[in-house]
């Protein structure tokens, strides 16, 4: 009797209330050698791209005169934006937007 009890009690222990991957009482799975490793390379590589991305790859007189390597000149590039913003609608305000509400509003 006191062998059934003693295992019924140790057989509740291990019982999780509710969901098993969520919530207060979740069971976690244990970290590996092998999660640490991948862990660790992806922090490496992280750093990798910052270093990377913390470097230019132009200096700041190759970047004044990349257009013109290009064979683009000041010209063109004006032209290709005013056919851009010729195409787009006139800025609107909210005051524009609103006028209709203002026609029953009265002076005294």
């Amino acid at each position: 009797m006191k062998l059934t009890h003693v295992l019924l009690f140790y057989k509740n222990l291990m019982k999780v209330p509710g969901s098993l991957y969520a919530g207060k009482h979740r069971v976690y799975r244990p970290i590996k050698m092998k999660d640490r490793r991948e862990a660790f390379n992806r922090l490496m590589k992280e750093q990798q791209n910052l270093a990377i991305l913390s470097r230019p790859y132009l200096t700041m007189e190759e970047e004044q005169g990349h257009m013109k390597a290009m064979g683009r000149n000041r010209l063109a590039y004006e032209a290709l934006k005013e056919r851009n913003t010729s195409k787009m609608l006139p800025h609107r305000t909210i005051e524009d937007h609103l006028e209709h509400v203002n026609t029953g509003r009265k002076w005294e």
